[in-house]
C-alpha cells in the first residue's frame, strides 16, 4: 500500500485489534487492490466472493471506489446481512446503502476543516515560507442511526 492515509487507517485498525480487541479472537487479512487493468480492483473484490468457505464476516474498504465495489459484490452474491462492509466516503451510493442496510457504516472526513487547514497552511506559507505537511483531520462515522442527517445535508447541497 503506497497510500500513506490507507497505511494510518490499516495501522490504526491493527493496533486497536492488537492492543484493545484482542479478547474478540479476529483475524484481520489484507487484500491488496491492484489496478493493472480497467476492472482489476473490481475482479480482485469480486475474488473475495467466490470462495464460500473462507468468506469475511466484515471487509474494510479504504477509499469510496472499492466501498462501492464491494457493495456492489455484496448485491450480486446474495450475501447482504452475512457480510458487514465497513466504507469510506460520504458518496449518495454509500449513504444510500447504508440507510438500506447493506453496508454497516463508513468514514467521512469533515471536509469543512479540511478547507480551513488548507488556508491556515497557505496563511503559514505566505508568513514562513515553509509548512508544517501534516494535519490531523476529524473524520465521523456515518452508521444507520445518523445517516438521515447526512442525506438531508447531501439533498440540500444538490439543490444549490
Amino acid at each position: 500500500m503506497e497510500d500513506s492515509g490507507k497505511n494510518l487507517v490499516y495501522n490504526g485498525i491493527r493496533d486497536t485489534l492488537d492492543n484493545e480487541g484482542n479478547h474478540l479472537n479476529l483475524e484481520l487479512k489484507t487484500v491488496v487492490l491492484k489496478e493493472d487493468s480497467p476492472f482489476g480492483k473490481e475482479e480482485a473484490i469480486r475474488e473475495i466472493f467466490l470462495n464460500k468457505e473462507e468468506l469475511p464476516e466484515i471487509i474494510i474498504c479504504l477509499n469510496e471506489k472499492d466501498t462501492i465495489s464491494a457493495y456492489q459484490a455484496v448485491i450480486d452474491y446474495n450475501l447482504v446481512g452475512q457480510i458487514s462492509i465497513l466504507g469510506y466516503s460520504d458518496a449518495d451510493t454509500i449513504l444510500n446503502a447504508i440507510n438500506r442496510k447493506v453496508i454497516a457504516s463508513t468514514i467521512v472526513v469533515d471536509a469543512e476543516q479540511v478547507g480551513c487547514y488548507c488556508i491556515k497552511a497557505l496563511d503559514e506559507y505566505i508568513e514562513t515560507k515553509y509548512v508544517n505537511d501534516f494535519f490531523t483531520m476529524d473524520v465521523n462515522a456515518v452508521t444507520p442511526n445518523n445517516v438521515k442527517g447526512y442525506l438531508k445535508d447531501a439533498g440540500e447541497q444538490n439543490e444549490e
